[in-house]
């Protein structure tokens, strides 16, 4: 049993595959700031990622002592490909799939040094460092990698104590993979399980969600509420900021602007969600009473999904519930 639950977890670790939360609708615990007693031990947790962040120098693990690993220096062609911050976007695996479907998102930074970092975005608590590996290309379409840590209060809090000790069971065991690259796209594939992912161009130009960020003023909206506000001299301006979170501000005619709402949020390549996170309750209450404001208590840590495109300086939120937002950046 211990020998299956270890290929399965390789297989869920192969596709950044810890999603088991997506759909909760519960607010989440604050994740405990003390790491659980592991060796080695697991680094804490950061809620968003750094734009640059930095590698830490490891020495590359020799999994098989009569066939070592080419060093990645000897293999440009092939290990310097793979260097850089990916995306996934699709995999076959059900669980990573659901999860991308339900506002997860997954970002692997591999370093020249053949260290790196695996990035978990959950639509409740934002971007979470999680795994820290160690990695190495023999140049004919392998990748080897091994976990070495990872952040276990992350992994227990969505995950559960039996799979986080599963996951400690392999800290330090390589496993081969087969890849390749093409057209900005890296698949790795293992045990019948293949998984793509998109290379961010973050270092060189600004990623797509980067067009996202500042703050933007509402002119149109095919959802009732603020299309009825708007014609009565009502304001609504989002500001997006870079580390995933955002506040929703709305404009009275009586009292100005206020803060109304708290959310977090990810874009890429044309997918977007919104998560609301906290309400500003008493200027809720006031202005459409008390019924109301628990009613969208209610739909707080609910997320919601659609589409989005920018123009210029006008972008368009599609909502798959069937409305659309148009703002102008301010």
């Amino acid at each position: 049993m211990k020998k299956l639950l270890t290929v399965f977890v390789a297989i869920l670790l192969l596709a950044l595959v810890m999603t088991a939360c997506g759909g909760n609708n519960n607010q989440p615990e604050v994740l405990p700031t003390t790491p659980v007693t592991t060796e080695p031990q697991a680094t804490p947790v950061a809620t968003t990622p750094s734009p640059t962040p930095e590698a830490t120098p490891v020495p590359i693990p020799n999994p098989n002592p009569t066939a070592p690993p080419e060093p990645i220096a000897a293999t440009p062609a092939t290990a310097s490909l793979i260097v850089g911050e990916w995306h996934l976007i699709s995999t076959d695996d059900p669980i990573s799939g659901s999860g991308l479907t339900t506002g997860w998102g997954y970002d692997t930074y591999f370093f020249e040094d053949g260290t790196g970092i695996e990035w978990w975005f959950s639509p409740y608590s934002g971007w979470q460092e999680v795994m820290h590996f160690e990695w190495s290309s023999n140049g004919n379409g392998e990748l080897t990698k091994t976990y070495m840590l990872a952040d276990f209060d992350v992994i227990i809090h969505y995950l559960g104590m039996e799979f986080a000790e599963a996951v400690d069971s392999i800290m330090g065991t390589p496993f081969v993979y087969s890849y390749s690259v093409a057209n900005n796209n890296l698949t790795i594939g293992m045990d019948g399980v293949t998984s793509t992912s998109r290379r961010n161009q973050f270092r060189e130009t600004p990623l797509i969600t980067s067009q996202l960020v500042g703050e933007w003023h509402m002119t149109a909206s095919d959802a009732l509420f603020y299309s009825i506000g708007m014609e009565n001299d009502w304001g609504y301006d989002l500001y997006f900021f870079d580390d995933g979170t955002g506040i929703e501000w709305w404009f009275s005619p009586d009292s100005g602007w206020n803060e109304i709402f708290f959310f977090l949020w990810f874009a890429k390549d044309g997918e977007f969600s919104l998560t609301y996170i906290d309400m500003n309750y008493p200027v809720v209450t006031h202005y459409l009473g008390e019924e109301a404001a628990l009613e969208l208590i209610d739909v707080l840590y609910i997320p919601s999904f659609g589409e989005y495109n920018v123009q210029g300086n006008t972008v368009e939120i599609y909502f798959y519930d069937a409305f659309t937002h148009t703002m102008h950046r301010n």
